[in-house]
């Protein structure tokens, strides 16, 4: 082959020309990604390149996992350089697909496709089957859904009632860690559990495998229509974030790992919940499957019941003038089938007739009725609907009912772990026993911690829970309550608790909000270092790294985010987008010269540049 003095293949055309041999191969290579990237963009839409490169990633996790096992081996110098090696490669892999999802974020903010939801349920599907095929997991929460559903489903046990340890001969006793525990999950769920374990049961027999991958297919099934009611809501609220925000749910890989990955009941909670504001933003709306969906929330895990005033108070504060006109009218044609004593009674002889009064001129009598009995019935139709549900679900295990406070006894309220309160519990009792001993400064600064985040949390909740006037403050509050109480008020921390703030997060759509539970979801991540392997070590020695980690950056982003300025509205990927666009420009605009005392122009003529 002839080259050129200027490096260029002699007879070829400069325009076709791939550059010097040095680095001709790169450039192949860029070209034909490009050119891949261009046909899937015209064959499937500009989702489909994103969505690839995510089923992708996810095919290597599953397979790295599968490579890295430690296996029962004696503690040696080589196994604590491979536990290192794991632990990078892991944190490696979380940052590649955060980073892989922060692209489609960017790349999809502000674009509308009527059919984008198909290649982002499709990327989300494949990288739940390759999840399905994790050989370890990451949490053992799935086998205690297991040996509930058994108890209830093979031997007729309450689980509320009875802990595993009546339960000795089960094939998966020894296989989960709480043998001296009730269930602390709602009935909707351990009754999901007892219909999939009969359902499984002739297949898997004794085989726990089938039983983790069927409760991994649940999950990953909730988890898809987790993202179909997003792709909904976002629809009706915020249609410009809508691929954005869908895709912020469907593809993070801490929603992905604990639902399809670890098969946790949080998928049902968070499905039932969004399920709730899907009826309260459709047309009609219907006060009565909101009730219905936020009850079989609250039943699944309980953590919904914080947000349940709010959206009480949001009920009556909303409630239509004419809503449940139909008994109004009801009770209107009653009233006419009695005889109207005022038309048949005649004035008695020498008395004066009664004088009407305007109600203008009695203050007592300016209030609304119509829409105070508005407001009434739909707070008591949500009542009775909850209750009826409570009544259904816990009905065959009724007898954990004489004694309601049960919840209180599990260890999410009383035990420190992976929490932010539990770095904060261990520096104030390391000062105390200084000068204190060590039983008593467990005590003070057990009740100190306890006391202080949960007051907090409690101010945080009452403010929030005031301002629900809307569908969006609600959505907002609610956002920031469950935020407040990871951050505040529990002492038991885990993960999959995040997945709450990553389903809300896109409905809020703030820059706050998305970007601190972007990092949050990434952080917490942490606590999986060891690709479900058990470390060779005490695990107690890396908790304050860990809880540092899951806590730190996501306030470190929030931080950052309250000090800087700007439209708050807008979520955090679509920020750079924004910035350039015509109403924000205009907006900005009209600020300024509003400080300097200048009267605005009009914006309406200036031409808004498109999304690309």
């Amino acid at each position: 082959m002839t080259i050129g003095v200027e490096g260029r293949k002699v007879g070829s055309p400069a325009d076709g020309d791939a550059g010097p041999a040095i680095d001709g191969a790169p450039r192949r290579g860029e070209r034909q990604l490009a050119l891949l990237r261009r046909w899937l963009v015209e064959r499937w839409g500009p989702i489909a390149p994103h969505g690839l490169a995510t089923v992708g990633l996810y095919l290597v996790f599953t397979l790295m996992a599968r490579l890295i096992s430690f296996g029962r081996v004696e503690r040696s110098t080589l196994l604590y350089l491979v536990v290192a090696l794991a632990a990078v490669l892991f944190i490696a892999m979380i940052v590649v697909l955060v980073w892989a999802l922060w692209r489609a974020l960017c790349d999809t903010a502000d674009r509308a496709a009527s059919d984008g939801w198909r290649p982002i349920l499709l990327t989300a599907l494949g990288a739940g089957l390759c999840l399905l095929t994790l050989p370890r997991l990451f949490s053992k929460d799935v086998l205690s859904y297991l040996v509930y559903g058994r108890a209830f489903g093979a031997y007729r046990l309450n689980p509320y009632t009875t802990t595993p340890n009546n339960m000795q001969f089960d094939f998966n006793f020894r296989l989960i860690d709480w043998h001296d525990a009730v269930s602390v999950y709602g009935p909707a769920w351990t009754l999901l559990c007892t219909a999939l374990y009969k359902v499984v049961a002739p297949l898997a027999a004794s085989n726990i495998w089938g039983y983790i991958v069927s409760f991994r297919a649940l999950g990953l099934a909730f988890h898809l229509g987790n993202a179909a009611l997003i792709w909904f809501i976002l629809g009706r609220l915020r249609p410009r974030d809508q691929i954005a925000g869908t895709i912020f749910y469907a593809w993070n890989p801490l929603a992905l790992i604990e639902f399809a990955g670890n098969g946790h009941n949080d998928a049902a909670l968070v499905f039932f919940l969004l399920g709730a504001v899907a009826a309260l933003v459709a047309t009609p709306r219907r006060p009565w499957l909101v009730a219905l969906c936020l009850a079989l929330s609250v039943l699944t895990k309980f953590i919904t019941l914080l947000i349940i005033p709010a959206y009480l108070l949001l009920l009556w504060r909303t409630t239509p003038e004419d809503y449940g006109r139909w008994i109004t009218s009801a009770w209107s044609r009653l009233r006419r089938v009695q005889p109207d004593r005022a038309a048949h009674q005649q004035d008695a002889p020498g008395e004066a007739p009664e004088v009407e009064v305007p109600e203008s001129a009695n203050p007592a009598r300016r209030i609304n009725w119509r829409l105070f009995r508005a407001r009434i019935f739909a707070l008591v139709e949500a009542g009775v609907v909850g209750l009826v549900a409570f009544v259904i679900l816990w009905a065959p295990f009724a007898a954990a009912l004489r004694h309601p406070l049960f919840l209180f006894d599990s260890s999410a309220a009383s035990k420190y772990d992976n929490s932010l309160l539990q770095l904060v519990y261990w520096s104030l009792r390391g000062l105390f026993s200084a000068v204190l001993p060590q039983a008593e400064s467990h005590e003070i600064a057990n009740v100190l911690v306890m006391t202080a985040g949960r007051l907090a949390f409690l101010g945080i909740w009452v403010l929030v829970t005031w301002r629900s006037r809307d569908t969006e403050s609600w959505l907002r509050g609610a956002f920031w309550i469950l935020f407040g109480y990871l951050v505040l008020a529990t002492p038991w921390f885990w993960p999959w608790y995040v997945t709450w703030l990553v389903a809300v997060a896109p409905l809020v759509g703030g820059r706050r909000a998305t970007a601190a539970t972007l990092a949050f979801s990434a952080s917490v991540l942490v606590l999986y270092v060891m690709w479900g392997n058990q470390l060779p070590f005490d695990r107690g020695s890396v908790y304050p790294v860990h809880n540092f980690v899951a806590f730190g950056l996501p306030l470190l982003v929030l931080w950052l985010q309250l000090r800087r300025g700007g439209a708050m509205n807008a979520p955090v990927y679509a920020q750079e987008r924004r910035a350039t666009d015509g109403g924000s420009w205009a907006g900005r605009g009209r600020a300024e010269v509003r400080i300097r005392g200048i009267r605005p122009r009009p914006t309406s003529h200036r031409p808004r540049p498109t999304s690309e």
